[in-house]
């Protein structure tokens, strides 16, 4: 059988056997394919690059009748390295590639290869949480999931003086005086919705508030699955 030439991203890698990998790649026109990397645990495997994180690669391969691919061969076409002596960032770009995984059938979308590129560049950045931040807006935007950015998640509008809680049921903030997000989180989201993260550096305090808003932003968009 004639190999295939894709560009590819890891999503997922398991061991299998005493030396191969089972790894769920996402191709350059954003489709899953699922396929065998033989020997690739043995020293000096011509396709360890195939299994690496955090990189593109150009791979070949051979597309099995049962669903399953086997991998001939393997090169790094763009490696995203600066940021793995962080393991923060690190944990970030693991949570949206499990994300992209899990939220995703077989036919993608090359949108989300876009996302896993963009966030390996970004985490490289001085401005890494509103990479990531992004990263999860773009996800929910990609799946029709929006935020009630206009008004309350109760109807009621938005007070400049008012702390709020963020509502992951009625995806929306309310106001609470225990509230741990403030207006400035949510004008944040709406910039993020219309704008890159590189034209929102100048944004006073962004990096921090970007870095408040992960968490349950993550949460909400992975309720879906």
């Amino acid at each position: 059988m004639r190999p295939q030439h894709s560009t590819t991203i890891v999503l997922h890698r398991v061991n299998y056997g005493e030396a191969d990998k089972i790894v769920t790649l996402l191709t350059k026109d954003g489709n899953k394919l699922s396929a065998i990397a033989k020997g690739v645990r043995k020293p000096k495997s011509r396709l360890t690059a195939s299994v690496e994180l955090f990189c593109v690669c150009d791979i070949s391969y051979v597309q099995g009748r049962g669903g399953m691919a086997t991998l001939t061969g393997a090169k790094i076409k763009q490696q995203y390295g600066g940021f793995l002596a962080n393991y923060e960032k690190v944990q970030y770009a693991y949570d949206v590639i499990k994300a992209v995984n899990s939220l995703t059938e077989q036919n993608a979308g090359a949108e989300h290869f876009a996302v896993l590129c963009d966030l390996y560049l970004g985490l490289e950045q001085p401005h890494a949480p509103l990479e990531v931040l992004w990263a999860w807006v773009r996800l929910l935007q990609l799946h029709g999931r929006g935020i009630q950015l206009n008004k309350q998640s109760n109807g009621e509008p938005f007070l400049d003086n008012a702390k709020y809680y963020f509502d992951i049921e009625n995806a929306g903030f309310f106001a609470a005086v225990s509230g741990n997000f403030m207006p400035e989180h949510i004008k944040l989201l709406r910039l993020l919705y219309k704008y890159p993260p590189s034209k929102l550096v100048g944004v006073a305090n962004a990096n921090n508030y970007a870095q408040d808003l992960i968490a349950p932003i993550k949460q909400f968009a992975l309720s879906a699955t």
